[in-house]
């Protein structure tokens, strides 16, 4: 429990500096080294991040069970690598945008080309979610 609790402190932490980083400064890809351990690379990631590790601590603090900790951990950093695979794949080779940054909700929020990390770690962080949930209901049949 002290664990996770240390965790909660430090995915709000990130949370808080990020959302300074990113509102505040404009500082969107800045890296953020100190918060690679909730997957998070640059400001903007920290601010989807250290929200979805927020969250994902006080889950994890209510069920209190190793595996269950371990398995989210291991579905995130699944989840995450294979995002970053695709990013960087694309990155390297597409060249055409198929959704201008202006056309995307969270642009209000992250102008210029951060919206589309956002974007992809937004539904990198719900498909950890869906397979968990996943998971759990398949344990239960």
């Amino acid at each position: 429990m002290i664990l996770i609790s240390l965790f909660l402190l430090y995915s709000t932490c990130c949370l808080c500096i990020s959302v300074y980083q990113t509102r505040i400064k404009k500082n969107y890809f800045g890296l953020s080294h100190f918060f690679i351990p909730l997957g998070a690379f640059v400001w903007t990631d920290g601010v989807i991040f250290g929200f979805f590790w927020t969250l994902a601590s006080i889950v994890l603090f209510i069920l209190i069970k190793p595996i269950t900790i371990l398995l989210v951990f291991s579905l995130f950093w699944t989840v995450r690598s294979a995002g970053e695979v695709i990013y960087w794949l694309l990155e390297q080779f597409a060249v055409k945008k198929s959704n201008p940054p202006p056309t995307l909700f969270l642009y209000r929020f992250f102008p210029n080309e951060s919206v589309f990390i956002v974007m992809q770690i937004l539904w990198q962080c719900i498909l950890v979610m869906c397979l968990f949930a996943d998971i759990l209901v398949i344990k239960q049949l």
